[in-house]
């Protein structure tokens, strides 16, 4: 197979041609991992079983059937790949497992020593990395140049993109599919300094071309991160306004009780009575609406466990919610979908536009751990209320939007109705009751008193008090 490569770049081709069916580290998709994969073959044998495998398993090569035996004999492609392009191939491979190929290189038990002792000495590296780091005693200023280097109040000498730009390091409201400074910090803490020189994904390598940083931008950076991972990000205060009006109301409530009984400064005792009966009616209704809004929860907008954007699936990718969401016509509970329903594209999709891999990876190392991703409810209603989304969506014929709001607009998905009873009652008041093509309904209609008339839902007894509390 010809593959039209005018210019060979092994990122690019092993994440639009092998991803699809190999990982480096993250376990065998339809074929194995290839994390040490340069370790346990030799390069020729490597080199004649990706420009033809199907031609090594027919000659009889005994690693070649085995894998195409155990892999369910799914045949791997020809690639028409130069070896140089291959080798060039295994070396981006090879760095993630800690050793790289040469030309005409064969894996020995020596090379495997090699590379034990490879990893030996990164590990002392690191070692010597903090010894070194506590017998310099780092300094405020150190950390504040990191600080001032990362936030773009110094220049990097190279002329690199500012780090914040992308990575916040104060807590936000908002979604940044970008990680923060204290997720860098905290993902890689004794590899600070060999992301920095090695970017892992495509989108920093690419904003790190030609504008390498310096070793010595890099060691403040890791000093300024290595804070953050202490620390945390900087959190903003936010001015409490109700607070400030409250204790203001309370003042004015007790200078106009004291002046009213002794000191008697203001002579018009109305102005008294007025400021005594403002505070009642502020605070009365604060305990009003307390008491209104006790349990519910609009507007509620958690921060989940992975940066999961709706806007980006169901808005820019139209991927319909029932995808997802496949329990929502058949069950009282729409569903979270496992993390299997996410593989299904992110086999193939395994680099986000504007997150790069760091989210994505999340999924993969809950696979991998068989760990399962705890993602937060948004909406909640109460344990005595009794709600089918199979009964509102199949039979009802509602759209997801008329409870949820425009998903698809969320970059983080929050709650846009109080889901009070109230608010349910309303709607079951002006819903008009759809029985065209809805067999649920036809039955209902066939009752002569009712052939002629449109009924809402509040008519078929939907406003009944046993049908949500029973």
């Amino acid at each position: 197979m010809n593959t039209g490569f005018a210019q060979f770049d092994a990122y690019d081709v092993f994440d639009s041609k092998c991803v699809l069916c190999h990982t480096i580290g993250m376990g065998d998709l339809k074929g194995p991992d290839l994390i040490g994969v340069t370790e346990r073959r030799q390069q020729d044998w490597l080199i004649r079983f990706i420009q033809s495998s199907q031609s090594m398993i027919e000659a009889g090569d005994p690693v070649a059937v085995e894998l195409f035996a155990k892999y369910n004999q799914t045949e791997m492609q020809d690639w028409d790949y130069s070896e140089g392009e291959i080798i060039e191939l295994l070396n981006y491979i090879s760095t993630f497992s800690g050793s790289a190929v040469t030309d005409n290189e064969i894996v020995t038990d020596s090379a495997s020593k090699d590379s034990k002792q490879i990893l030996l000495d990164e590990l002392n590296a690191i070692i010597e990395y903090y010894k070194d780091k506590k017998r310099k005693n780092i300094s405020i200023l150190d950390i504040e140049t990191g600080e001032a280097l990362f936030t773009g109040q110094l220049s990097f000498n190279n002329g690199a993109e500012v780090c914040v730009n992308c990575h916040n390091v104060i807590e936000i409201d908002t979604l940044n599919l970008n990680p923060s400074a204290f997720e860098i910090a905290q993902k890689y803490p004794d590899r600070i300094i060999d992301v920095s020189k090695k970017p892992p994904s495509k989108i920093m390598r690419g904003v790190y071309k030609d504008h390498e940083l310096d070793d010595l931008e890099i060691k403040y950076i890791s000093y300024y991160l290595e804070s953050i991972s202490e620390n945390g990000l900087t959190v903003k205060k936010k001015i409490n306004f109700n607070k400030i009006i409250a204790f203001s109301l309370l003042f004015l409530l007790i200078f106009s009780i004291v002046d009213l009984k002794f000191r008697k400064v203001i002579k018009l005792k109305q102005i008294h009575y007025a400021i005594i009966l403002l505070v009642f009616v502020y605070f009365s209704n604060e305990v009003y609406l307390s008491a209104k809004n006790l349990s519910l929860s609009e507007n509620y907008e958690p921060v989940q466990p992975i940066k999961f954007s709706h806007k980006i699936h169901a808005g820019s990718n139209r991927i319909n919610c029932i995808y997802c969401h496949s329990s929502v016509t058949e069950s009282k509970i729409a569903g979270i979908p496992p993390a299997n329903v996410c593989m299904n594209c992110h086999k193939a999709v395994k680099s986000g536009t504007i997150s790069g891999k760091y989210e994505i990876n999340k999924i993969y190392e809950s696979i991998n751990t068989n760990t399962p991703i705890e993602w937060i409810q948004v909406h909640n209603l109460p344990d005595h209320v009794f709600f089918s989304h199979a009964q509102h969506v199949k039979a009802g014929k509602r759209e997801c939007a008329d409870c949820h709001g425009k998903v698809e607009e969320m970059e983080r998905v929050r709650q846009v109705a109080d889901l009070s009873m109230g608010w349910c009652l309303d709607c079951h008041r002006t819903s008009m009751v759809n029985s065209d093509s809805n067999d649920y309904y036809i039955s209902l209609y066939k009752h002569s008193d009712l052939q002629n008339r449109k009924l809402n839902v509040e008519d078929i007894g939907g406003n009944d008090c046993q049908r949500c509390h029973y």
